[in-house]
């Protein structure tokens, strides 16, 4: 199963303690509050500099919150 997660560009698996590290669901949920502040700034300043429009911002906004 490993390999088609690869695609067969490499000629072998990846370190299972690599995978490990990856596959941290306990660590993703210490940090995703912080993520979720990082959005939150990155649509402020897609939104500041009009790249997103006022309505697609305040929906970004709303779902992160609800995050």
């Amino acid at each position: 199963m490993m390999g088609l997660q690869w695609g067969g560009r490499f000629k072998g698996e990846p370190d299972s303690q690599l995978l490990q590290f990856g596959s941290c669901f306990e660590g993703d949920l210490v940090l995703a509050p912080f993520d979720v502040r990082c959005s939150l700034a990155h649509v402020t300043a897609l939104h500041g500099g009009k790249i997103i429009s006022d309505h697609d911002a305040q929906q970004l906004i709303a779902a992160l919150k609800a995050v």
